[in-house]
């Protein structure tokens, strides 16, 4: 009289970044029958876990399950989503020319991101929020890069920019003399 209980452990209510989304469940008894459907399609049968090949999109999972007394059981729908597609990223400054001291380093991403990093000449990547400056480069030409992670996992990075930094010297000019003195009190 009682119908099987199933629970889904995959797919989450989240994005994936594969086009493979693992489909495993646990069943309280042994099935006679299980299946699912997708997005609201014909019920697909399997004999247990599985992996689901999808292209991008949003999806909903209902998995069912029927025992030798003919009792359905089914649970609720999933929502999930199969992102495979990597940020687009726009660097807009620096261009090909020369900087003196400082370099703005501003961007467009094409979509919502959780990460954003940039790498000037190869080197370990540093983590911003936005748009930024760069300082403290050595004279010389550079290159930068910048990377950003989407929310679904994807990683996308700019196409380098090369650009020179020639640092400026500092001249000083109108110095006055000043006489400091210090007595004993």
């Amino acid at each position: 009289i009682t119908p099987p209980t199933i629970i889904i452990l995959s797919p989450e209510n989240k994005s994936y970044c594969s086009n493979s989304v693992p489909l495993t469940f646990k069943v309280n008894e042994s099935p006679f029958w299980m299946g699912y459907s997708l997005n609201y399609g014909v019920n697909i049968t399997i004999t247990g876990n599985t992996t689901l090949t999808l292209s991008e999109g949003t999806y909903n999972i209902v998995i069912y399950a029927n025992d030798t007394a003919g009792n359905m059981g089914c649970f609720d729908k999933i929502y999930f989503t199969v992102d495979t597609t990597p940020p687009t990223i726009t660097l807009l400054t620096p261009q090909n020319k020369t900087y003196y001291n400082t370099v703005p380093l501003t961007f467009e991403v094409n979509e919502p991101t959780s990460w954003i990093g940039y790498s000037i000449d190869s080197q370990a990547n540093v983590t911003i929020v936005g748009n930024t400056t760069l300082t403290g480069l050595s004279s010389g030409t550079h290159n930068v890069v910048v990377y950003a992670n989407d929310t679904a996992g994807n990683i996308g990075s700019s196409d380098a920019v090369y650009f020179t930094i020639l640092l400026r010297d500092v001249a000083v000019t109108n110095v006055v003399s000043s006489k400091t003195v210090i007595g004993q009190g």
